[in-house]
């Protein structure tokens, strides 16, 4: 193994990757099963290429793995030891990119090993796309020839050979940052990607920006192309889910609801593999930027877990983040409660209480189970918050158990309604009450005559419209109103409103919707909370199967928990806007929904999401998610590029 002619490293330019012959090429394990990831996912197992090579030279060092133990090298020149003892490639990887020790961000790791396999002979990498999102993935991420290379790269700059790469192998090795004279904040700044413009895909190709409503396929191969150009980690195995988060900055201190959070994944449906990416409202940014830390672009892990130990959410780790005063803080496990959670005034979650459920991240099989029956239980609440009196999971079961609204024939000028069994109920509507208020309703308050019309061609199909109708009064209106009329007003309330007291015959804006087909039908939504309530009581059945599951957390959930579903999807009809791109931001103010989370607005839109994420994963055996958070920003065309002296393409 040859150190190259140093190529120091220019920001974060990207050049096209070479395909180069893989001399001295170590190959990793077989790739585990998911039964196999699911038993060993909780334990840092050792996770050490098998090696085939036993010596690697360059002038006058060589770099050597032991014949006796694959998991250790030595750095020689000569016959003397220039490395600081053995090194053990498992302790090197798991302080790069293990679950405890981890001193760097995933993207930051990925930048190294990219650079060792540029300059030193005989070593290549790629960014790994064949993740099972495991702790079998760290062999792939940090392959053992990159740790032997940092090594040889170290003896070579004459530092300290050890095969970690610290704050000196940033500046004196990789050449970057030499300006940053704070050793922990120069390691720290290399962890960001904050500076990498670039718009060029690992094949050279140029990255353009898609319309957020594009098909799915396009949408995953941005953010795939978006995600490895930022140096981060995707998989492109079944059924294993990626997230991304692209970042909207505004000219203010506030924040809105105005960035896209997605999960994208690949499936196989009827015989042939289909691309998915689904794409959610949210923030990553915190709500006052004046006074909250922020995620700086990288890639971070998320895994399962509570917020606040009242929801099931994602907890993050490996995170990098900003204080106001631009001061970096990276934790590698979940300590600074970067969570991803919903959030939104309009239509939050009420009845939530703090320590109702587990806290911080699952840990073990059985609490990984536990937060899946759990993110499914809120799920499927997340959809019945339709009258916010009540807990989700009594409107849930009203709704099974909903009578239908029977029709009287009228007399005496007035239609009768009541519930089905329950004559001793009936309503009666006055039909001339009705025409009148109709008439006052479309002519005089909303003066929108178009809608009345489309109203009265819809219930009765035989209508024609009088030559004199724009210029007629609102009693001449009235009167081309009808008791027929009247009454299949009513037989098409009893189909869409669910309580007797809204069947009243008077065709307002309400029932515009239901002519506009944008309510659904009784029948409809009482068949889906027939199926819903089975799953759910199916759901707490789970509960005795499992140790961490409780009685008490069964009665929080069905006592406690009110979803405002109606209210929240009603902001995303009255509150939303498209943005460039044809992304949608919810025109509401994030305030203290986040204070460095990452958060999608709405309950069931995030818990939407969340199945989305982890729904898979008991098959797939996903334990863990890498998530890539970009400022689209970056993303602005450049204004010249020119190729360097080593082929390099540099972004001005």
């Amino acid at each position: 193994m040859k150190v190259k002619e140093s190529k120091k490293a220019k920001g974060h330019a990207v050049k096209k990757q070479e395909k180069k012959e893989k001399a001295g090429k170590i190959p990793v394990k077989d790739t585990p099963s998911a039964q196999e990831m699911i038993d060993s996912q909780f334990f840092f197992a050792s996770n050490t290429s098998v090696v085939t090579e036993e010596n690697y030279e360059k002038g006058d060092y060589s770099g050597y793995f032991s014949t006796t133990d694959d998991d250790k090298l030595i750095i020689k020149k000569g016959e003397e030891i220039k490395s600081n003892g053995v090194i053990s490639v498992k302790n090197i990887r798991n302080k790069m990119v293990g679950d405890d020790k981890a001193e760097f961000t995933l993207n930051a790791v990925v930048r190294i090993a990219k650079y060792v396999a540029d300059n030193v002979d005989g070593v290549s990498y790629e960014i790994p796309t064949d993740l099972s999102g495991a702790t079998a993935d760290n062999v792939k991420i940090l392959p053992d020839e990159i740790v032997l290379g940092i090594a040889l790269l170290q003896a070579n700059a004459g530092v300290g050979i050890d095969g970690m790469p610290g704050p000196s192998f940033i500046k004196d090795v990789m050449g970057e940052l030499t300006d940053v004279t704070n050793s922990a904040t120069r390691k720290k700044k290399f962890m960001s990607e904050e500076s990498n413009t670039s718009m060029v895909n690992l094949e050279g190709e140029t990255i353009n920006i898609p319309d957020f409503n594009s098909n799915e396929e396009t949408l995953y191969d941005f953010f795939r192309d978006a995600t490895l150009t930022r140096n981060g980690l995707w998989s492109d195995n079944e059924n294993i889910t990626n997230i991304t988060g692209v970042r909207r900055k505004l000219d203010t201190t506030s924040t809105k609801w105005n960035d896209t959070i997605a999960v994208s994944w690949i499936a196989t449906e009827n015989g042939a593999t289909v691309k998915h990416a689904k794409v959610f409202s949210g923030t990553t940014e915190p709500g006052n930027l004046s006074d909250n830390k922020k995620l700086v672009p990288q890639t971070m892990m998320f895994k399962l877990g509570y917020h606040k130990s009242r929801q099931p959410a994602l907890r993050g780790h490996r995170t990098l983040t900003e204080k106001t005063d631009g001061t970096l803080l990276f934790d590698v496990k979940d300590g600074r409660g970067l969570n991803g959670h919903p959030g939104g005034t309009t239509g939050k979650i009420l009845g939530m209480q703090s320590t109702k459920l587990p806290a911080g991240t699952v840990s073990t099989e059985e609490q990984f189970k536990a937060n899946l029956i759990i993110t499914e239980l809120f799920s499927i609440l997340s959809r019945w918050g339709l009258d916010t009196s009540k807990t989700a999971y009594t409107n849930l079961k009203e709704w099974k158990d909903k009578k239908e609204l029977v029709f009287e024939e009228t007399e005496e000028g007035k239609a009768g309604v009541h519930k089905d069994g329950e004559e001793d109920t009936s309503k009666k509507i006055k039909l001339t009450s009705s025409k009148e208020w109709i008439a006052k309703y479309w002519v005089v308050t909303k003066n929108d005559r178009e809608s009345l019309l489309k109203i009265l061609q819809n219930i009765d199909a035989d209508f024609e419209k009088p030559e004199t109708y724009d210029e007629m009064t609102k009693d001449q209106i009235k009167g081309l109103i009808t008791d027929s009329h009247i009454e299949n007003i009513i037989k098409r309330q009893i189909e869409y409103l669910p309580e007797l007291a809204s069947v009243d015959g008077k065709a307002g804006g309400g029932f515009l919707k239901i002519v506009n087909g944008e309510k659904e039908k009784i029948s409809s939504l009482k068949s889906k909370a027939t199926v819903d309530y089975e799953r759910v009581e199916a759901l707490f059945d789970d509960f005795d199967d499992n140790t961490i599951l409780t009685a008490s957390h069964e009665t929080y959930i069905k006592n406690s928990i009110k979803m405002q579903t109606l209210k929240e999807r009603e902001a995303f009809e009255n509150k939303s806007n498209t943005l460039d791109n044809e992304a949608v931001e919810v025109d509401e103010n994030v305030g203290p929904w986040s204070i460095l989370c990452q958060v999608i607005f709405g309950a069931e839109k995030f818990y939407k999401f969340m199945m989305q994420v982890s729904d898979k994963s008991l098959e797939s055996g996903q334990r863990r998610w890498y998530y890539t958070m970009i400022d689209l920003a970056s993303f602005n065309p450049p204004a010249a590029s020119e190729s360097t002296d080593t082929g390099q393409v540099e972004i001005k």
